[in-house]
């Protein structure tokens, strides 16, 4: 089915003139992800929500945790969402379980899961109790945070770039996130491009993205 369904695609695509635009989103993603494997790979543990809190032994139980929950994941060909959850997983990590009855009575861990893999967990958080200081992992120190909040008057402009992009994005009928994420309107109200050829070269933006809404949004950053 999957190659009738490109066609139809690209048909589409040729009706509404955006061919062009799907190829350049496609080469980026493309390079994304060549990009991505040339990068430091990223602790898992910093994608969970209140790791950062942990203790440095607590921090390595969760590391073994998800390696636990991504060797069930993939075993299964299941998200590991669907394993279990990060918070159930955190939870298991505070509150140490004695036994898998325990484990399953934890909220939002699922029963099954506890009573039938949940024996190899507790034996990974075992052996994390056993190990001595010296060779535990704390949370990254060097995890990277966001920008931060811009300015207020970076702010002001993103906000007046925003509501042109979302009525670009409503007469295109396309997702105001598609047409341009936050992220870039941010980089533009930052960059105060004066021009479309300088606001395709703003970090994150497509030059199909600047064919569709820079015109209109040349119309705010200019001043006067």
């Amino acid at each position: 089915y999957l190659l009738p369904l490109a066609d139809l695609l690209v048909q589409d695509l040729e009706r509404a003139d955006r061919t062009a635009w799907a190829k350049e989103e496609c080469e980026s993603l493309e390079a994304s992800a060549v990009a991505s494997t040339d990068d430091e790979p990223e602790d898992p543990v910093t994608r969970v929500k209140g790791a950062r809190d942990l203790s440095p032994r607590e921090v390595t139980a969760l590391r073994e945790a998800l390696v636990w929950r991504d060797r069930l994941a993939r075993e299964r060909d299941r998200a590991t969402f669907r394993i279990v959850g990060d918070q159930p997983l955190l939870e298991a990590v505070v509150t140490r379980p004695l036994d898998t009855r325990e484990l399953a009575e934890i909220k939002g861990f699922p029963k099954g899961m506890a009573r039938g893999e949940g024996e190899e967990l507790l034996d990974r958080f075992d052996k994390v109790a056993q190990l001595p200081d010296a060779e535990l992992i704390p949370y990254p120190k060097n995890h990277r945070r966001g920008p931060g909040r811009p300015p207020p008057e970076v702010e002001e402009l993103a906000d007046r770039l925003k509501a042109v992009r979302n009525r670009r994005a409503e007469a295109l009928g396309l997702d105001r996130g598609m047409l341009l994420p936050n992220a870039a309107l941010i980089a533009i109200a930052i960059a105060s491009p004066q021009d479309l050829e300088a606001m395709a070269r703003v970090e994150g933006v497509r030059r199909w993205q600047v064919e569709a809404v820079g015109p209109a949004m040349l119309e705010v950053l200019r001043p006067g």
